[in-house]
Formats: C-alpha cells, sequence, structure tokens
C-alpha cells in the first residue's frame, strides 16, 4: 500500500463538529481530501480530547466512524514531540491537542482545520493555509 501524504489536519474543534453529526463540513472536507489522494490526519490527543467530551453512545460512534474513515489517519504522539508540541501549547492556553494538531500540520505542510483560527495565526501565522471552520 503507498502511504499517502497529509492534506489536512483536524483539530479538536473540527472533530467535535463532526462527531456532532448536525455540519457536513467537515465530512465534505474529508471526502476532497480523499479525491485529491491524501488523507485528514487526526492527532491522537484530538481524539482523545473529544472522546472525553461526551458519554453520548452517537457520538462515540461518530468518533468510531470518523477514526475508521478510509481517507482518515490517526496520528501519533512520537517521544521527539514532547518538547515542541509542549511549546506551542504554552502559546495557545496550554491546549495540548491543538498544539499537536498545529505541530502535525506545520511538519507535513498541510492545512489546519479549525474554530480557532485567529488564535493559530497569532501563534504560528497562517501555516499552510487554516481552514476556518
Amino acid at each position: 500500500m503507498i502511504e499517502r501524504s497529509i492534506g489536512v489536519v483536524l483539530d479538536t474543534t473540527a472533530v467535535l463538529r463532526f462527531q456532532a453529526g448536525d455540519d457536513i463540513a467537515v465530512g465534505e472536507l474529508i471526502g476532497e481530501v480523499g479525491d485529491n489522494l491524501t488523507v485528514v490526519a487526526v492527532p491522537v490527543t484530538v481524539l482523545a480530547a473529544a472522546r472525553a467530551s461526551t458519554e453520548d453512545a452517537s457520538r462515540i460512534g461518530m468518533l468510531d466512524l470518523l477514526a475508521s474513515n478510509r481517507n482518515v489517519r490517526v496520528w501519533r504522539f512520537e517521544p521527539g514531540e514532547g518538547l515542541p508540541v509542549g511549546a506551542t501549547a504554552l502559546a495557545v492556553d496550554g491546549d495540548l491537542p491543538l498544539a499537536q494538531a498545529i505541530h502535525l500540520a506545520e511538519q507535513h505542510e498541510a492545512q489546519l482545520a479549525t474554530e480557532q483560527g485567529d488564535l493559530v495565526r497569532a501563534v504560528v501565522g497562517d501555516l499552510f493555509a487554516i481552514v476556518d471552520l
């Protein structure tokens, strides 16, 4: 299997929109990325934060659906990323999942889908394009 590059990284706000099931924007984005032969990356800390936000079975099911989508890759936290991700977290009010999403987008020159575009731009600029949700 050929490894596809990352086209878009989802932060927690994007995953929560998908999880709610009432906003098609994130689902459409996942489809578009797949059509471009790239993948959507969801940092494991983002997935964990979204899971921690609910006990609702249907919302947990949406997270399973997201994580198992053929166009989505759940991205683990590599040991060497701790310090740089921690430094970014300090700049984004301690939001570790957002910091990992930013770091991943920077590393892979990918877009970042978020509702926190203004905060991200204030910290790191426009990256390789921020998809404002």
